[in-house]
């Protein structure tokens, strides 16, 4: 008998120790796919989701071959938690959630599951239920424990959506009322990290100053400093910056970290000019980390200081283009493509090419002027550049002289050989060129380059009084020119047009015309008629196309249709394509839909009707067409 009671402890023991071996596996396996780096994206890796599966078989065992251990809800939560992490299988995850609160109403775990339900909602985007369930736990106070957690959580979805002062709330609520909690250094750091990226940097510094002095862990303290020294050098404050991280350098120990500390310890030697020196570290970085992101951004650093620091413009393109070859996935790839462009540009501003024709040698630098604004941050070089545009025209005309100069000789000549009078044609094309180039200087690019001035001054430095005495001088210079009045409409707060008051009293024209289809047709078709035959209208091309519709679809009187369209399709205007929808220039063509009137550059929209159309659509229609010039 005594025998037997022993083999049924056995049993019993070894029934405890075999679920309990199995969630403590799951347990070890959870725990190796959380310390595993996330790919781009904050996706888990596949070794990671391998080990998540590994949990969820675990916890099944669990759950369903020992349904009365006390390990059942810890499999629940565990195995919901792994189903959200996995990111692929939401509903899962909250149907393990709702089941371990359903089963046990009174298991310790309820709040941090509900808390997951959150959470997984987030993740599913049913937003307004995730903040419900979250806003609902915080008014509990049987949860309060938990409140810190769910204070941290809502202040992540505040984040997301980029709502900061609410997240900021959520956290300061954190670092206030619940210093002893879990999720208070998370919070201090959340918070730092988040006015970082606001670039509120020396709020920024403040609250990690303030964490060094909280009882943290040292690997917190570690990263405090990082991004102590991270604000001070954005702050442009590099010598002290310089220290911390000098500092910070001897005491970091973690091998994941290191490659960053010493990646910011060569930004700001380069900052300092302390070239060499930074280019030492920055290559001594990339020969440690090859074919990884922090290669790849050490390469861009690099080239980033041949550009902006060195200017050793070949350096810096060379070093651009091994971003990609290092990591293909580095957020820098696309960066550095755009400036591997740039810097190309401005090697061509310093060096143009000897071939290039006038106009496209300004039409590049007016594209430099846009990177050095939109790229590069830097309205002095852009304005520079516009300066040196419009000195541009003196320089043209200088050349024009010299070459007519030459011109003048060599048509002296009494008896030029097949040289001298291949020289003469090839100087006389390139006079015409440059005659044409130096007219599109006074009504274009000159125009052109003081507006973008204003709108420098005006709209980035905000230098009001500057940017009117260029208006001053813009409306001296080309009182009826687009670019006068969309820069006085421009100084007025008004919508900038980048057209002549002339071309908006045509513009005018045709919109009253127009307007008046549905009410007076007759009256309509006097005033298309009347800018149809003003060869300097704006509109008159548009007005011709308008008459042949309207005689046609309209008023069925083809024969008049045919003059307009005939006269539109001879001068070979961008009316073409539309017209030969339904007249091929001889005869209308059978057709089931009304043609497009829509732009020719854009996606071919047909109006629905077989005969005629009501007189509102039409006017409707008639709106949709515009061969406006677009400057």
């Amino acid at each position: 008998m005594r025998y037997i009671k022993y083999i049924l402890i056995l049993i019993v023991l070894i029934s405890g120790c075999a679920y309990y071996n199995t969630f403590f596996n799951a347990k070890k396996y959870f725990t190796q796919a959380q310390d595993r780096d996330l790919l781009e994206g904050n996706r888990p890796s596949p070794q990671a989701v391998q080990d998540y599966n590994r949990v969820i078989q675990r916890c099944t065992i669990v759950i369903n071959e020992y349904p009365n251990s006390k390990y059942v809800d810890d499999a629940l939560l565990l195995m919901g938690r792994s189903l959200y992490y996995k990111q692929t299988h939401y509903k899962q995850a909250l149907e393990r959630f709702n089941e371990l609160i359903q089963h046990f109403p009174d298991s310790p775990l309820v709040p941090e599951a509900l808390l997951y339900i959150s959470k997984t909602y987030y993740a599913m985007n049913r937003r307004p239920e995730a903040f419900s369930t979250i806003r609902e736990f915080l008014v509990k106070d049987e949860y309060r424990k938990f409140h810190p957690k769910a204070h941290y959580i809502i202040a992540e979805y505040y984040m997301d959506e980029e709502n900061y002062i609410l997240a900021d709330d959520h956290l300061e609520t954190i670092i206030n009322r619940f210093p002893r909690s879990e999720v208070y250094e998370d919070a201090f750091m959340t918070r730092g990290e988040m006015l970082h990226e606001q670039e509120k940097y020396e709020e920024s510094k403040q609250v990690f100053t303030s964490l060094i002095k909280a009882r943290i862990p040292r690997e917190s303290k570690l990263d405090a400093r990082y991004y102590i020294a991270y604000n001070d050098f954005l702050l442009e404050n590099y010598q002290p910056a310089l220290e911390v991280i000098e500092e910070l350098e001897k005491d970091e120990n973690r091998n994941a970290r290191i490659p960053h500390v010493r990646l910011l310890q060569a930004r700001i030697l380069s900052a300092l000019g302390n070239y060499q020196e930074a280019e030492d570290l920055f290559n001594s970085i990339i020969v440690a980390n090859r074919r990884t992101r922090i290669s790849a951004e050490a390469y861009y650093r690099l080239a980033e200081m041949y550009f902006l620091g060195t200017h050793q413009y070949d350096e810096a393109i060379e070093h651009y283009g091994k971003v990609s070859s290092e990591s293909s996935r580095s957020e820098y790839v696309e960066k550095a493509v755009t400036r591997s462009s740039i810097v190309s540009q401005i090697i061509q501003y310093h060096q143009p090419a000897t071939d290039l024709e006038p106009e496209e040698l300004v039409q590049q630098h007016f594209k430099l002027a846009e990177y050095y604004i939109e790229a590069l941050a830097m309205p002095d070089s852009a304005l520079a550049v516009y300066d040196n545009i419009i000195d541009q025209k003196d320089r043209f005309t200088q050349m024009l002289d010299s070459m007519q100069v030459e011109l003048d000789i060599l048509n002296a000549l009494s008896e030029p050989d097949s040289t001298a009078l291949e020289t003469i044609s090839s100087l006389e094309s390139s006079i015409s060129n440059f005659q044409n180039s130096i007219e599109k200087f006074e009504s274009f690019f000159i125009p052109q380059s003081i507006f973008s001035k204003i709108w420098v001054y005006s709209k980035i430095l905000s230098q009001s009084e500057t940017a009117d005495s260029l208006y001053q001088e813009l409306k001296s210079q080309y009182p009826d020119n687009k670019f006068t009045h969309a820069a006085h409409s421009l100084l007025k707060g008004e919508t900038v047009e980048f057209i002549t008051e002339s071309y908006k009293a045509d513009r005018k024209d045709y919109e009253q015309a127009i307007g008046m289809v549905s009410a007076n047709i007759d009256e309509a078709i006097n005033k298309l008629e009347q800018i149809a035959n003003n060869e300097q209208h704006h509109y008159r091309e548009k007005a011709m196309y308008s008459l042949g519709y309207l005689y046609h679809f309209t008023l069925s009187d083809s024969e008049t249709a045919k003059t307009y369209l005939d006269n539109l399709l001879n001068l070979e205007t961008g009316y073409t394509e539309y017209i030969n929808k339904f007249y091929d220039g001889t005869t209308f063509l059978s057709i089931d839909t009304l043609p497009s009137l829509m732009k020719p550059d854009t996606e071919e929209k047909e109006v629905e009707g077989k005969e005629l159309i009501e007189d509102k659509q039409l006017d409707e229609t008639f709106d949709e067409i515009d061969f406006d010039e677009e400057w």
